[in-house]
């Protein structure tokens, strides 16, 4: 292999490295936005970090991999509610309007929700999020119980259409936490957006 075959190879894997580094940018509302993005093969791939909302301590990460119509998700999260069912969706607001997580602010917007919780001003409900991601655009069924560790996996592959066919304005949602002594299912406990 010549010196100058050597340079080419280097520079492309650096150029590759480059590419898949994670893109952030931050608007103020909620945990950074920042997920890498390729295209290949026809496919549009996006990795995306999961933060805590609640106060939950869950953690994650989230790749999606998109091809024509076929949406192939893998999340793996951490920090989850042993022995829980816990809903995931991707929610999105209508049209380009970029959907974010939604800051700690957002959890005294309505007053007495969480209703499970004493002090439902220190929790972000699904209708205190909703105004940030907007509506559910796709269950992430079937919806994962964590084991023992508080820990899921989770791949399925689903048909998407309309919005769902440009992920680059949606979040990933996961759900469900105890709040004073009730599992709350719908309660947010991490976020991460997509693009």
């Amino acid at each position: 292999m010549t010196r100058r075959t050597l340079s080419v190879l280097v520079a492309a894997g650096l150029a590759t490295v480059a590419s898949a580094a994670p893109a952030v940018a931050h608007d103020g509302n909620g945990p950074e936005r920042g997920a890498s993005a390729s295209q290949g093969k026809g496919a549009q791939v996006q990795v995306v970090d999961l933060d805590a909302l609640n106060g939950s301590g869950v953690d994650g990460r989230a790749v999606l991999v998109l091809r024509g119509d076929q949406l192939r998700v893998q999340i793996t999260a951490r920090g989850l509610e042993a022995g829980a069912l816990h809903p995931q969706h991707i929610h999105g607001l209508m049209g380009s309007d970029e959907a974010v997580c939604p800051p700690p602010a957002a959890a005294d917007d309505l007053a007495g929700l969480p209703e499970e919780a004493e002090d439902p001003d220190q929790f972000i409900s699904v209708e205190e999020g909703a105004p940030f991601y907007g509506p559910i655009l796709l269950p992430l069924t079937p919806f994962p119980t964590a084991g023992t560790s508080g820990v899921t996996t989770y791949t399925q592959t689903f048909e998407v259409d309309g919005d769902l066919l440009d992920l680059s304005d949606e979040v990933i949602v996961l759900h469900g936490m105890t709040v004073d002594g009730t599992y709350v299912a719908t309660l947010p406990v991490a976020c991460g957006a997509i693009g």
